[in-house]
Parts: C-alpha cells; sequence; structure tokens
C-alpha cells in the first residue's frame, strides 16, 4: 500500500473527521487519471527473500506497484474476504492485554495486516469528570508510571515476528467527549506520552510495528487543519491516519442549508481539506475509519458514495492514500445514532469494484504460509 516512499519502518495513517464545507449537494467525480507507483517502502519490512513468515496480504507494505489495501473492523463480516487489514480496537486495562496477542495473531492466521487502536483506556466506564483515571492517563504515561504494561504489550508485539499497525491515542485533537479521555488535551501532553511509548518499543527493540498517528483532522473556522498541533514528529511517525465519517445529522448541523434535500459531502469534499495538509508530512496516509450514513430518503445513494470513494483514492492527487478501512459497526457512543454498517449490496458493490484491479490487487485470501 506503500506507494515506495520514505518510511522509517512503521508507517502512519490518516484519520479524517468532519470538515466545514460548502453545502452543496454531493457530486461524485469521475476517477480522471490512475495514479502510479511512487515514493519507497517502509524499510525495515522482510523481504521475499527473508524466508520470513509474513502475510501474503502484507504487500501494500512493500515496494513495487501502486496498491492500496481495504480493510475492516475484526468482526467477520464479508469484506474481511479482501481486506488485507483487520482492525481491533484494544484499550489498557490488565485484562486487554491478551488481546494485543489475540489480534497480532489472528490477523496472521488470516494473512492479513493487524491495525490496533490502542486507546490508552483504563476505566470500565467513561467518566466524564476532568479527573477521571481516562483523562488523567496521558500524562500518567509521560511521567513513566505505565511502563510496566506498555512493555509487556510491547514484548507481545514484538513476538508476533509479523507487521502490526499500532494506531496510539487517535483522534486525539478532537473535543473530550466524556468517552475518549485523552481527547483535547494539550499538545505538548500527548507528544510526550507517544514519544514515550515509542521510546519504550525501540528500547525493547520491538522493530515490527508501524506507528501511525492518527488525528481526527479538525479545521477551524477558516478552513486551516489544526491537528498538526499534536504531530509528534517525523522520527516518531511511520504513517498518517484520517478518520472519514459522513453522518446525515452531522452534515445538516454544520451546514442548515443541506436540510431540504438531505444532501451530503462527496468523498473528495469530506476527505480533500485535511488531505492537503497532512500530505505535507510526506507519510503515507491511511483512511482508518471510513463510514457513510446517510438520511433514510437517500441510503440507496450509499453505495454510489463508497465506489466513488474507491475512485477518488485511483487518482495522482491523492497517491499518497495506502489504505481505505471501513468502520463496518454502529456508532459506539450513544450520543448518536449513525449506523456504518454495509449492507449485502453495498459490500458486494465494494468487493466487485475492487476485483480485477491491479490497484487493490483484491484476490482471494491467502493462509501467511502462501507466497505472496
Amino acid at each position: 500500500m506503500v506507494r515506495r516512499q520514505k518510511l522509517v519502518f512503521a508507517t502512519v495513517i490518516l484519520a479524517a473527521a468532519l470538515l466545514l464545507l460548502p453545502a452543496s449537494v454531493a457530486t461524485f467525480p469521475s476517477p480522471g487519471a490512475v495514479r502510479g507507483p511512487t515514493g519507497d517502502s517502509i524499510s525495515s519490512l522482510p523481504s521475499e527473500d527473508d524466508g520470513a513468515a509474513e502475510p501474503a496480504r502484507a504487500r501494500f507494505l512493500k515496494p513495487g506497484p501502486s496498491q492500496v489495501a481495504v480493510g475492516s473492523l475484526a468482526n467477520g463480516d464479508q469484506l474481511q474476504v479482501v481486506s488485507k487489514i483487520t482492525h481491533s480496537f484494544i484499550s489498557w486495562r490488565p485484562e486487554d492485554l491478551p488481546s494485543i496477542e489475540n489480534a497480532a495473531r489472528k490477523a496472521t492466521e488470516n494473512g492479513q495486516v493487524a491495525m490496533i487502536s490502542w486507546e490508552p483506556r483504563l476505566a470500565e466506564r467513561p467518566d466524564p469528570s476532568s479527573t477521571g483515571p481516562d483523562r488523567l492517563v496521558l500524562q500518567r504515561i509521560a511521567d513513566g508510571e505505565l511502563d510496566d504494561y506498555i512493555r509487556d504489550a510491547a514484548r507481545v508485539l514484538k513476538g508476533s515476528s509479523q507487521p502490526i499497525i499500532l494506531r496510539f491515542a487517535h483522534e486525539m485533537d478532537l473535543p473530550f467527549d466524556n468517552y475518549h479521555g485523552w481527547y483535547g488535551l494539550a499538545p505538548d501532553v500527548y507528544i510526550v506520552a507517544f514519544r514515550h511509548v515509542h521510546d519504550i518499543f525501540a528500547e525493547e527493540q520491538v522493530d515490527n510495528v508501524i506507528w501511525l498517528w492518527s488525528p481526527g483532522g479538525r479545521l477551524d473556522d477558516n478552513g486551516k487543519l489544526t491537528s498538526l498541533a499534536w504531530y509528534p514528529g517525523n522520527d516518531y511517525v511511520d504513517m498518517v491516519g484520517l478518520s472519514v465519517f459522513v453522518y446525515w445529522r452531522w452534515e445538516e448541523i454544520v451546514s442548515p442549508s443541506r436540510q431540504p434535500a438531505h444532501s451530503f459531502r462527496s468523498p473528495q469534499e469530506a476527505i480533500e481539506p485535511a488531505y492537503r495538509d497532512l500530505a505535507l508530512l510526506n507519510k503515507p496516509i491511511i483512511l482508518a475509519e471510513v463510514g457513510a450514513d446517510l438520511h433514510p430518503s437517500r441510503k440507496g445513494e450509499r453505495a454510489r458514495w463508497l465506489l466513488s470513494l474507491l475512485d477518488l483514492v485511483k487518482q495522482p492527487s491523492f497517491d499518497k492514500i495506502v489504505a481505505v478501512v471501513f468502520f463496518n459497526a454502529p456508532h459506539p457512543v450513544d450520543n448518536y445514532s449513525a449506523d456504518w454498517r454495509l449492507g449485502p449490496d453495498e459490500m458486494n458493490a465494494v468487493i466487485n469494484a475492487m476485483k480485477g484491479d491491479a490497484l487493490f490487487d483484491a484476490g482471494p485470501r491467502q493462509d501467511s504460509g502462501n507466497t505472496p
């Protein structure tokens, strides 16, 4: 999936959130020119001559023709048939440590790459207080209070000997929502915590983790990306992530003029404003969470929206995008009723669009022992 960009080993990818754009009816651009191979691969990945049991689906991380990986949540849905990335959310409670090992193992068994959204969550339930355990966890990480746990996790992932995309404390730039305690904290606290976790992994000589820095992609009133204030630095980031969600209620709150026709942003409108600035980091970009939930009167247009997204990443102007990971589940927070799940027809449309397209290389899943 890496077009051949210069990466440290672990590549980090983008996550884009709601963006303030004109309230026009969504348009779906034609694919246009198709991008070609560019950039360098992640240097630390084993070559085909190394004899390592690398997942066959990890080819998007290697040099060669330009490729884009499609991924989905590790929930066993139909998209897993063509998914090169399987996505898990895992918190920091002691009982969750085996989940890290299980996520890496299952991905390897399926010939996939595990992407772990590692949420620094200690409380069993969301705590809205400013002094709750999840609100203070980044400071505790920065102060070294959780080093033993971090080392244990590092050793578990090192033992997998497979490439793991680690998405630590994602969407840190979004406002605190009583559910994600690490949201909206001062950038310096986040940066110190991110670097501290990274440094412990380095001390443990973990060389198979790809560090994904994945902001929410917030824009200010002038359309300028604010997320870069939380950027840990090139030496700590391999890939950049972006969350891309189009939900009809959010669309109409941000742009009330959308209400009469229940219009919504196209994939390009949802991605481009944050992508422009994130691309300047010169890192591979992963659309780490992608979903669309349209007004009931326009639900039938969702398949078209998804296909337009796949067409968009073929364009040379978006050639830093190396993966699209669908958030194929209901919204996890009960303050919104959004449902990002794809219906059978929509999943079939995505799968059929990928088949036979060299950019997506969507053949049948191979076992990890097979030759790529």
